[in-house]
């Protein structure tokens, strides 16, 4: 059993800084790929498809970045408290 253990860390022990840069890279990364997928999109259907195929990809882009910014914020929302959960002897497998 102890081959399924994954290390943990106390987000609320040490530097501040590095507990939230932590937190901050993933979701920064996340967010750049993201950015970086509707760019290069925009521009490969701007040049190969045409001005209709771009309109369509430009006015549904508000949707899709509404759409991920919303689930990166409860992903980060919902992170936090996780990871300050504490396990107890009577806790189930995953948790401790």
């Amino acid at each position: 059993m102890g081959l399924l253990r994954q290390p943990t860390s106390d987000i609320t022990k040490g530097v501040i800084w590095k507990q939230l840069l932590a937190f901050f890279f993933p979701l920064w990364f996340g967010t750049f790929f993201q950015q970086l997928y509707n760019t290069v999109d925009t521009l490969v259907v701007g040049r190969f498809v045409g001005k209709v195929a771009l309109a369509a990809v430009g006015s549904t882009s508000v949707i899709v970045n509404l759409t991920v910014g919303i689930f990166t914020g409860l992903a980060a929302s919902t992170s936090a408290p996780a990871a300050g959960t504490r396990c107890t002897s009577a806790s189930t497998p995953p948790c401790c």
